[in-house]
């Protein structure tokens, strides 16, 4: 025992009375997490045959939130060097546990699963969908599971791709697709901790993404496939960054960004505006990679041609798939409601504002990673379908600008679980106008204050202080 002891403790445990000291609330912060993620897991496990435990459920992961929050703000006390091996190693830890909870709150990697058994035999999931009577006999066990059955996929062709290497490795269920992008996910915050030192930012900041619960809900138990663009589009960002006296990259570095650039592209659509921010920092002759990679992916689904992005524009022009919104339902309800112009309107409304903010970041050319924080926001405040792990694709972005208003929504978007709840128990899915006000109005108004008060405390202060002289 004394040499475990001797072993593990500077693993996770500073070395010097006087830094273990410091160190230690922030340990019992990750292990009250742990016990609630654990406490999560349990309760997970028990809510397929037992859905009166869903508020049960709901309320421990909200729980979950308030030793995260605690450890947010003592990482800010804490030197960066004292606690970064423990961050890491709880971390590990949390997406173990999390890995271990059946997704019954989402059934998006069920999907998943089932459109790369598709691929295994020969269909594209672009074309043929769960309600195609040519697909009838593939995976019949799981077609009961799968919401809107005559949709076609929507993910990008990277991320069809892992799907269907994780229904190689293992078909019959979604353990090894889970198991993929956790591991991804561990990926992001190994990146992360490399930008962050990088940009001379205390490399201790990468616990906000880390331990995030709903990060580890939606990634690691849910199996969402968002972590793989994420650390592509982060890993591209790192490797361009110029050494210090020098204007650009080496060349080796600024071809593995070009791959790693078109690799995010082609697993998520969402970092295609990474290409418009990163063209002075990767040589034009290294332009031709990311092209090459994209290619190369697509070239699996080419009988899609165009239909490749059918599932995605249903998702946006079809009512029945809208859910959670936030400004967007404001707009619609303002066009008139649900109505042919009820949705039109509000979808140029919404294309026109992100193109505006597009062209205004291309003005102000902020660096990628301000610049994919500033997009990410508006999506998911525009957007007409924003699912809990949808919100999860700003945490990581958190760590460089610290706004408490998104850490909020990063908790209160797990009330929205009360409607699919709802529908597990009554095969309905109606939204209340009352659990979206409480999702979205605090994080709004803390969102607001964090956004002006750079401005106006230190003016508030500077008034003070001519007052008191």
């Amino acid at each position: 025992m004394h040499l475990l002891g001797s072993f593990a403790n500077p693993l996770i445990m500073p070395n010097s009375p006087q830094e273990r000291a410091v160190a230690m609330p922030l340990w019992v912060m990750g292990i009250t997490l742990q016990v609630a993620l654990v406490a999560a897991t349990v309760l997970l496990t028990r809510l397929a045959e037992q859905p009166w435990i869903g508020g049960w459920t709901l309320l421990v992961l909200l729980a979950s939130f308030v030793p995260y929050l605690l450890a947010v703000a003592r990482t800010n006390r804490v030197p960066p060097q004292v606690v970064l091996r423990g961050i890491v190693i709880f971390a590990i830890v949390f997406r173990v546990t999390a890995l271990c909870g059946p997704a019954v709150l989402s059934n998006d990697v069920v999907r998943s699963l089932w459109e790369g058994r598709a691929q295994t035999f020969g269909f594209n999931p672009y074309l043929v969908t769960p309600a195609s009577p040519k697909a009838a006999r593939l995976a019949p066990e799981l077609l009961s599971r799968l919401a809107a059955p005559d949709m076609p996929a929507t993910a990008a062709p990277l991320t069809e791709m892992a799907f269907r290497v994780g229904a190689v490795i293992w078909p019959h269920g979604p353990a090894m697709i889970k198991f993929m992008f956790a591991v991804l996910d561990l990926a992001v915050v190994w990146v992360l901790i490399r930008l962050l030192r990088l940009r001379g930012l205390p490399e201790s900041a990468v616990l906000i993404y880390a331990w995030n619960p709903l990060v580890l809900l939606e990634f690691s138990s849910n199996g969402h496939p968002a972590p793989m663009a994420m650390f592509l589009a982060l890993a591209a960002i790192y490797l361009v960054a110029p050494p210090p006296k020098k204007r650009w990259a080496g060349a080796f570095e600024q071809a593995v960004a070009s791959l790693s650039l078109g690799g995010a592209v082609i697993s998520h659509y969402l970092a295609a505006p990474l290409l418009l921010f990163m063209g002075r920092q990767i040589k034009l002759r290294f332009w031709l990679l990311w092209a090459l990679v994209v290619a190369v992916f697509w070239l699996p689904f080419r009988d899609a041609g165009w239909h490749l992005f059918d599932g995605v524009v249903r998702v946006g022009m079809e009512s029945r798939f809208h859910f959670n919104g936030s400004l967007f339902n404001g707009v619609a309800w303002l066009a008139g409601g649900n109505s042919w112009a009820g949705i039109s309107a509000p979808l140029l409304v919404v294309a026109g504002a992100c193109l505006l903010l597009l062209v205004v970041l291309l003005v102000l050319r902020p660096d990628p990673v301000r610049a994919l924080y500033w997009l990410g926001g508006a999506w998911l405040l525009l957007s007409p379908v924003v699912e809990p792990w949808h919100v999860a694709w700003i945490v990581p972005f958190l760590c460089f600008f610290q706004n408490t208003g998104w850490l909020l929504l990063s908790a209160s978007v797990l009330v929205s679980y009360v409607t699919r709840l709802v529908e597990l128990q009554t095969g309905f899915r109606a939204e209340s106008l009352e659990l979206k006000l409480a999702e979205y109005l605090p994080a709004f108004v803390l969102m607001g204050w964090s956004t002006i008060s750079p401005y106006v405390v230190p003016a508030l202060k500077h008034e003070v202080k001519r007052g008191r002289m």
